[in-house]
């Protein structure tokens, strides 16, 4: 089938009876991301937006625009049906939700710290994170006594990060945690004078980068020789049809990353060492977890 044809086809099912609720909710949820879905709307509204994107060339999604994106990125926490403060809390109470959500990160914590004492990565190191949001992560780690870098690309996300060490001071804890406001894709400059990293770590972020290659070569150039980068809950495959819904909700890239491809280009950027933080299955579906080691 031709793409003029094939496109044709998509916009004749994108307007038909069968989309006709997938569409609707799909005009209700631009207006409040907060609209209550069930599991089968939000399918139905994915389906429906991905079909009728499709039709325009506007899917598989790309992202030309390097400030647009970073720009987006910046203003994620202004969200049609949802007040900003109420985002700005939800930041600083993460990972401490009472929801299935929280309980996910809590777990997912866990296996960061595991996978950190499996690497021989052990407190007084050096880490960094990439994409850290409001930080909660990288405090948690600072408690446990390493030395811990959060990069973000949000200026409010460091206003509200360089909170929480003194907090920590209010609660007489000494910890070493700083943050600074720069994208995945230039962190090796902004960081190299609080450098070099025992090891780099990027949770659920490193597929909202605007060019996740670039973000991996500067994750490779922060780290120490001997150091280890670690991918930790970052989607495959099927996440880029997923969370098309989001991402233009959100304007900003949401895509899922092939293993193969992945472990390709890490060994192009020089790293050798990989191992395999968590194995889960699913095909093309399930998150991946592994570490990459920069050589000694």
């Amino acid at each position: 089938m031709s793409k003029s044809l094939s496109r044709r086809v998509a916009h004749r099912i994108a307007e038909s009876w069968l989309l006709r609720r997938g569409k609707r909710l799909w005009e209700e949820n631009q207006k409040d991301w907060n609209l209550p879905l069930s599991r089968k709307d939000k399918v139905l509204s994915g389906i429906y937006v991905i079909t009728a994107h499709f039709s325009e060339g506007r899917f598989p999604p790309t992202f030309a625009d390097q400030q647009k994106v970073y720009e987006t990125e910046r203003s994620l926490k202004e969200r049609p049906g949802v007040e900003v403060e109420v985002a700005m809390d939800q930041g600083r109470r993460k990972p401490f939700w009472f929801t299935k959500m929280g309980c996910t990160h809590l777990r997912d914590f866990a296996l960061l710290t595991e996978s950190l004492m499996r690497l021989g990565v052990k407190p007084r190191a050096k880490l960094l994170e990439l994409a850290c949001g409001g930080g909660w992560a990288a405090d948690l780690l600072s408690q446990m006594e390493f030395e811990v870098v959060g990069s973000t690309i949000n200026p409010i996300d460091v206003e509200e990060g360089r909170l929480r060490p003194e907090a920590h001071r209010i609660r007489r804890m000494k910890t070493a945690l700083e943050f600074v406001c720069v994208p995945m894709e230039d962190v090796h400059a902004a960081t190299a004078h609080l450098g070099p990293f025992d090891a780099v770590y990027v949770y659920e972020a490193l597929h909202h980068a605007y060019d996740w290659r670039k973000a991996c070569e500067q994750a490779y150039a922060c780290l120490k020789p001997g150091g280890w980068f670690l991918m930790c809950n970052e989607p495959n495959l099927m996440h880029t049809f997923v969370a098309y819904r989001y991402s233009q909700l959100s304007k900003s890239p949401e895509i899922g990353f092939s293993k193969s491809e992945v472990y390709s280009y890490m060994e192009k950027i020089g790293f050798r060492n990989r191992v395999v933080l968590a194995k889960r299955f699913g095909f093309y579906a399930r998150p991946f977890w592994v570490a990459f080691q920069r050589p000694a």
